[in-house]
């Protein structure tokens, strides 16, 4: 793979775009969360209708795609367990005689919307999507919510279906969709490790160094850059790619370890871990600046920050008390409080940006590792995985769901979950793929 194709991706990426408006209010998000953890959710039913090619004269290699766009919006909306997707039943409409269902139609097969699409394109043979959602409950005329268009080019074929999947979840729920989101990971090869990144479902991983080295613990550290920690200099030196720029330079480079970089919500600082000053500590960097703060001090180590959604505080891994345990602090170092008590090795802490809890691995007595949450106050832990060992879990930046890596099919692959331990999907099949971190919508 050519060196050009990950930052031609990204920058493809930024030309489909849907205006979101600001975050859904606590009050939505909190009833959904409330009503999953209790059991009681009903999924949103909807029915995607199979689009069509609008222009007969439309070339063949455009009309070759058009029924992938909406098996990938049902795939999308079904990720996120809050919809149950319907296609067109054939049954249905060799019954009745029919080509396509209608609106009524669509209300007998117990959906509340629907969405429908017609397919173009332009001189360049680009697509060209127009689309509707409708309302259909029982008893009510079906009734527009909203329509739209969107143009792209072929090989972005994807990238337009979730385009349109994030659409229609944020009409329905009030809440961002993460359709467009990627996960970096490190990929092992014959050579050593690089940074890979691909859809949040897995599809179309690209290649995003080419270090030749060893390269782990990628970062994001906005929508376009991605921190990792590589040996090419031969020392565990912090870098950052900038793929929209195409750059990549190194960001912390002391002697020893430069690792477990951890962005700020708002992407102006990063917290990671040195072995500068003997022991590992933190520090924490304003983004750009040569010198840091050191945050922690203590006689055991100290590593793996994460930030709270406010960036106010810093949860972190440290053996001070004689075993890895999870602890929290101010960002500025201050008023340090343990948070785990239970297990002997407790690490990899990942702050929700959503949901008042911390995912973090803890080994068993059976010496697996498995993934956890415990709430911020420590009032309430629940064990997430318990087949192979699972490690490195990150968050998606709704909450709703966690990217980790996990050998419980034999070799080490990225999985994804739900934010209860269910819905798990495997996303990477090619083996030794660890330290998964998902992008900012």
């Amino acid at each position: 793979m050519s060196r050009p194709s990950i930052t031609t991706a990204i920058l493809l990426a930024l030309t489909i775009s849907i205006v979101h408006g600001p975050p859904a209010e606590a009050g939505k998000y909190g009833e959904i969360i409330a009503s999953i953890k209790t059991g009681v959710f009903e999924p949103y039913r909807i029915g995607v209708d199979n689009f069509i090619v609008k222009d007969p004269t439309i070339p063949p290699a455009v009309k070759a795609v058009v029924t992938k766009i909406s098996d990938i919006v049902r795939d999308d909306l079904e990720f996120t367990y809050l919809f149950v997707t319907r296609a067109p039943d054939p049954e249905y409409l060799k019954v009745f005689g029919v080509e396509r269902l209608g609106l009524y139609d669509w209300e007998k097969l117990y959906v509340g919307y629907v969405l429908t699409g017609e397919v173009s394109s332009d001189e360049n043979e680009s697509i060209i999507v127009e689309y509707t959602l409708y309302s259909v409950h029982k008893r009510l005329k079906p009734a527009k919510l909203f329509s739209r268009r969107l143009r792209a080019d072929q090989e972005d074929l994807r990238l337009l279906a979730h385009s349109i999947a994030d659409d229609v979840y944020k009409k329905i729920t009030d809440l961002n969709g993460v359709f467009r989101s990627r996960i970096a990971y490190s990929h092992r090869d014959s050579i050593g490790k690089e940074i890979y990144i691909c859809d949040f479902d897995g599809h179309q991983p690209l290649r995003a160094t080419f270090d030749k080295s060893i390269d782990v613990s990628p970062r994001w550290a906005s929508a376009d850059e991605i921190s990792y920690t590589s040996y090419k200099r031969n020392n565990p030196d912090l870098w950052l790619l900038d793929m929209r720029k195409g750059e990549n330079k190194r960001i912390s480079s002391f002697p020893g370890l430069n690792s477990a970089a951890a962005w700020s919500p708002d992407g102006s600082r990063f917290a990671v871990t040195l072995t500068k000053d003997g022991n590992p500590e933190i520090y924490v960097f304003r983004k750009g600046a040569k010198k840091g703060k050191r945050v922690t001090f203590s006689d055991g180590i100290d590593s793996s920050p994460t930030w709270s959604p406010d960036g106010k505080y810093l949860a972190f891994t440290s053996d001070r008390s004689g075993t890895p345990q999870l602890y929290i602090m101010d960002v500025d170092g201050d008023n340090v409080q343990r948070l785990t008590y239970k297990g002997s090795h407790n690490d990899s802490p990942a702050w929700s940006p959503t949901l008042d809890v911390i995912a973090f691995v803890s080994r068993s007595d059976n010496g697996r590792f498995n993934i956890w949450t415990i709430t911020t106050n420590g009032a309430y832990l629940k064990q997430l995985t318990s087949v192979g060992d699972n490690e490195n879990p990150q968050w998606s930046p709704d909450g709703l769901h966690l990217v980790f890596s996990s050998n419980r099919l034999g070799i080490l692959e990225i999985f994804t979950m739900d934010f209860t331990g269910k819905n798990v999907r495997r996303i990477t099949w090619n083996g030794g793929n660890a330290n998964p971190s998902w992008s900012p919508n």
